[in-house]
C-alpha cells in the first residue's frame, strides 16, 4: 500500500471515530490515556527509526498527528497544550531532516516536506 493511501487510510478513521464520538452524544473530557500512550510510544519508535536512517519522515509525521489528535478529544482543555507539543515536535523534525540534507542522507523533498508539516503544526496551533 502506498504511503499516499496509508495517509489517507489514517485521515478516513480519524474522521470515522470523531463522526462516531459526536452521534453518541458527546465526547469524553479527558484524552484516552491508552491512545495517547500507544501514539506518544510509536512517535519514539519511528523516531528514533528515522534518525537512525531506517525509518520514514512521512512516519514520524503520521504518529506526531496521531499523538495529537488523541490528546485533544472533543471536549478537553488539552487542545492549546497539544498542539504546542506537536509543534516542538514538528519543529525539531524539520531541524533533523535540514542537518540530514546537508550531510547528504536525506532528499530535498523531505526537507520540503518538513517545513510543510511544521507549517502545518503553526497553523493548528493559532486556531481558537
Amino acid at each position: 500500500m502506498t504511503r499516499a493511501r496509508l495517509l489517507v487510510l489514517g485521515a478516513a478513521t480519524l474522521l470515522v471515530f470523531s463522526v462516531a464520538t459526536l452521534a453518541r452524544g458527546g465526547a469524553p473530557k479527558k484524552p484516552d490515556n491508552e491512545r495517547v500512550e500507544a501514539a506518544k510510544a510509536m512517535f519514539n519508535a519511528v523516531k528514533a527509526g528515522f534518525e537512525a536512517g531506517t525509518g520514514t519522515l512521512d512516519a514520524v509525521y503520521l504518529w506526531s498527528v496521531r499523538w495529537l489528535t488523541a490528546q485533544q478529544e472533543p471536549g478537553t482543555a488539552a487542545r492549546a497544550p497539544a498542539c504546542a507539543a506537536h509543534l516542538a515536535r514538528m519543529r525539531a523534525l524539520e531541524t533533523t531532516v535540514g542537518g540530514r540534507v546537508r550531510q547528504g542522507l536525506a532528499r530535498r523533498t523531505d526537507c520540503l516536506a518538513a517545513a510543510y508539516y511544521r507549517a502545518e503544526a503553526e497553523h493548528w496551533a493559532r486556531r481558537p
